[in-house]
Formats: structure tokens, C-alpha cells, sequence
């Protein structure tokens, strides 16, 4: 995921101090759950978008997926505020 994202929004994580090092090797990724949410929202584009229809996720479960994973990003802005 790391070589898709914008890089200024991984420069931002670092800036708050949430990840210390971006490296292609780490785990920033498991360290951060801003960036899980990142991932989870670009796993569901690929799910979405491959080739044949009958292998795409259904509209309810992405649905799903993502208020779960908006949910996580407001708990976590919950947590930045505290």
C-alpha cells in the first residue's frame, strides 16, 4: 500500500507523530489505524474493480466495510483530541 498513497498523507502521519519511519519494509502500516483504514478503503477499490462482475464484492457488504471503517477513523480522531 505504501507505494500507491499519496505521499503527503503518509508525510502528515509523520508530522503528527503517529509513524516515525515510512520504509517500504516496515510495518508502519500495523502501527497506525489511519493507515489500516487506508488500506481496508484500497483493498475494497481492488475487490470492486476486477474483471469479471461475478467475483466483485456485493454493494451491501462494501457498504458494510466502509462505515466500519469510517467508524475506526472517527474513534481514532476521538483519540487524536484527547
Amino acid at each position: 500500500m505504501i507505494e500507491i498513497i499519496d505521499p503527503i498523507l503518509l508525510q502528515e502521519r509523520v508530522k503528527q507523530g503517529t509513524i516515525t519511519d515510512i520504509t517500504l519494509g516496515g510495518n508502519i502500516i500495523e502501527n497506525d489505524r489511519f493507515l489500516q483504514c487506508m488500506n481496508s478503503i484500497l483493498e475494497i477499490g481492488l475487490t470492486c474493480s476486477t474483471e469479471s462482475p461475478s467475483e466483485r464484492v456485493d454493494i451491501c457488504d462494501v457498504v458494510t466495510e466502509l462505515c466500519s471503517i469510517r467508524d475506526q477513523i472517527y474513534l481514532t480522531r476521538l483519540g487524536d483530541l484527547s
